[in-house]
């Protein structure tokens, strides 16, 4: 469930999805979906929704009003400014990142190919000398993997997380719930969050539901490219001019188009206006 996604859920026929998109935005703060949520809640026909847009627009404007954006977010939680402030060349870092990925599916002392510098090492010859200390380090410095979001099945933890009694076991669901990484938990995990009014039971699900929708977001920038093209603009900022990696695009099963939400935003007063000509 992406931002752009829950925008469009925002002006779907159906009241139930609407209301479920906003809560979503509100409880991780969606700071790209503040634009939707001000206009739909001068346009909702539904009034149990329009208070769930309100609630969510005075939830995303007070953190942005506090300086607080998603990208930022992500960018911080997935380490992916550190890489940027190191300097670290975005072809090196890509290999650096191979190199975990395939030391990481081998034996310890097991052997592997360096691609780019066309020699043969063992993964413990890595680990010792100043070149493999050099490797360690930068190593430290790289963003943090994308996961792919799963298709587990969480209902033995969505009933636990809904009807449970003890506040502990909510919270344990919360956190079992982010790590299995299904986005299908989101809905669940946000309208706990919004019903219930015990502060340390809301503040573990804000958290496991921030986690879990920065992760599917985080995971999404990557393969359909926006992530390359952030991680460049922000190289650019502070100074470090090295072309953005060029990785081979995965197909995706949402439309291929990039729609943006002022797109969405004239689509939708379009449609209105077309209603009222009838």
């Amino acid at each position: 469930m992406e931002s752009l996604q829950l925008i469009q859920q925002l002006y779907n026929n159906e009241p139930g999805i609407r209301r479920q998109a906003a809560l979503v935005i509100g409880t991780v703060k969606e700071t790209g979906a503040l634009m939707a949520l001000q206009q739909r809640v001068r346009e909702e026909p539904d009034d149990n929704v329009k208070r769930v847009i309100m609630w969510a627009g005075k939830r995303v404007q007070q953190a942005e009003t506090h300086g607080f954006s998603t990208i930022d977010a992500i960018f911080d939680y997935f380490k992916i400014d550190r890489e940027i402030q190191s300097g670290i060349d975005p072809e090196e870092a890509e290999l650096l990142r191979h190199q975990t990925n395939v030391a990481g599916s081998i034996q310890s002392g097991g052997v592997f190919s360096d691609i780019k510098l066309g020699s043969t090492m063992t993964a413990d010859s890595i680990k010792t000398g100043r070149l493999g200390q050099r490797r360690i380090d930068k190593k430290s410095q790289l963003r943090l993997p994308t996961v792919k979001p799963s298709d587990t099945n969480i209902q033995v933890k969505i009933k636990q997380l809904m009807n449970s009694e003890d506040a502990r076991r909510q919270k344990n669901a919360a956190l079992a719930l982010r790590e299995m990484n299904n986005p299908d938990a989101l809905p669940y995990l946000a309208l706990v969050y919004y019903r219930n009014e015990n502060p340390q039971l809301q503040e573990t699900i804000e958290k496991s539901t921030k986690a879990l929708y920065w992760s599917v977001n985080y995971y999404h920038m990557e393969q359909n490219g926006r992530l390359n093209l952030e991680i460049a603009k922000r190289r650019r900022d502070i100074g470090h001019h090295q072309k953005p990696v060029q990785h081979e695009q995965k197909p995706m099963t949402e439309p291929t188009k990039q729609v943006s939400v002022t797109d969405i935003l004239s689509q939708a007063q379009a449609k209105k206006r077309k209603k009222h000509k009838r």
